[in-house]
């Protein structure tokens, strides 16, 4: 003798289960549909604080003054180390729009021929409007 299931009580059974898997796969394709924005840490907020737009203003006077491009700045930078950056990254790095890591401070100052603590020295004046620094 077979026995015979009711399929519906079965269904019912198990429909708070698949109702939890429907919703986690919902929210999955949700976070694949709507990134959240992209940050490389906790520790790497935007750039608004007056001694990292100094910071950017020597790197970008020093390259001027040296009659650099971005480009040949980047070149110069990848020969001697790990990081190459792009003409993009350099920008966005000149303009504050990119915090500079240690490390790129360190490879940034090597190819301008500068110690890096010229870039972040404090008090004396400011190199972008000569008003006397902290």
């Amino acid at each position: 003798m077979s026995k015979h299931y009711d399929h519906r009580l079965t269904a019912a059974r198990f429909a708070p289960e698949a109702e939890r898997i429907r919703a986690e796969a919902t929210r999955q394709l949700e976070a694949i549909r709507n990134p959240p924005p992209h940050r490389k840490g906790p520790d790497m907020p935007p750039v608004t604080d007056t001694t990292s737009k100094l910071l950017a203003f020597r790197i970008r006077k020093v390259r001027l003054e040296l009659g650099l491009t971005l480009s040949q700045l980047g070149e110069a930078i990848g020969a001697n180390g790990e990081w190459h950056p792009s003409q993009s990254q350099l920008s966005q790095i000149e303009t504050s729009k990119r915090a500079v890591s240690v490390p790129e401070l360190r490879a940034i100052a090597e190819a301008l021929g500068r110690p890096v603590d010229w870039f972040v020295r404090e008090g004396g004046l400011c190199d972008a409007c000569g008003q006397e620094l902290p």
